[in-house]
């Protein structure tokens, strides 16, 4: 370390480009809700042990569903008409969650990922929020957002007796 001399240390924040794209798409939710409960019971489950302090599937889950897959494409390919051109993007996660009225997500990112993604498969009245940019959305099924993987999200504990059942994803470049 005595060869060591520090010329300069810039910490502060600096604007970026944000993706937000919210929107409905028609879904068979009891197949997506059928799935998770299934998978929520395999051994690899995450339950408690991540951000999702509820219940939730492998992160690897849904990568080989044939149903999830063109959700996400059908997803991902309005984006790209309405931001003209986003680049070439393979989904790299793609888990289940199942959130009961005592249980919530605590605020994180999914940084290194270039987009992230969640799709309701029921109507919860515990939010997703995004802080960062004012946006707190409210789960209906169908409802979905795509966003830019560095902005920071959670979901308060529900304030209702009803299950969040929910698909999140990840794209990576």
């Amino acid at each position: 370390m005595r060869n060591l001399i520090l010329s300069k240390y810039i910490q502060k924040p600096i604007e970026q480009e944000v993706l937000f794209y919210q929107g409905k798409i028609k879904i068979d939710a009891e197949y997506f809700i059928k799935k998770i409960e299934e998978g929520i019971m395999h051994k690899e489950n995450k339950n408690y042990v991540t951000n999702v302090k509820g219940k939730m599937t492998d992160w690897k889950y849904f990568l080989e569903d044939k149903h999830f897959i063109e959700l996400v494409t059908s997803i991902f390919k309005s984006a790209n008409v309405m931001h003209k051109k986003l680049p070439s993007c393979r989904l790299s996660d793609a888990w289940g969650i199942k959130l009961q009225p005592s249980d919530h997500t605590e605020i994180h990112n999914h940084k290194p990922c270039l987009y992230s993604g969640a799709i309701y498969l029921t109507s919860s009245n515990n939010h997703l929020e995004f802080p960062e940019i004012n946006v707190a959305m409210k789960p209906e099924v169908g409802e979905f957002a795509l966003f830019s993987s560095f902005l920071k999200h959670f979901a308060a504990k529900g304030n209702d007796t009803n299950i969040k059942y929910g698909l999140s994803f990840n794209l990576t470049t």
